[in-house]
């Protein structure tokens, strides 16, 4: 991936989504933990129902291989392209 100096969060989305197979939404949401929301926040942010955010956190687990919303997040702190993509580290 090249980095984009804007950082622009669709292209975090892109990348993120590329990475781990994620819907926009389930991208979305991971941007947004990694940024430090909760999920009720998140979900206010965005305009969801906490229980649709719950839902995309249980489909984003699913689809990372984690079983908890920790693990996601280490998993993504772990790897140098997802820090990269959620502009987490600058080259």
């Amino acid at each position: 991936f090249a980095h984009d100096p804007a950082g622009s969060p669709a292209t975090s989305e892109a990348a993120l989504r590329r990475l781990w197979g994620l819907s926009p939404a389930e991208a979305r949401l991971l941007l947004g933990l990694l940024r430090g929301l909760d999920l009720d926040g998140y979900a206010a942010s965005v305009g969801v129902a906490p229980s649709t955010a719950r839902t995309l956190l249980k489909r984003l687990m699913r689809k990372m291989g984690e079983n908890r919303q920790a693990g996601v997040l280490r998993a993504v702190l772990a790897n140098p392209i997802a820090r990269l993509a959620a502009g987490l580290d600058q080259p």
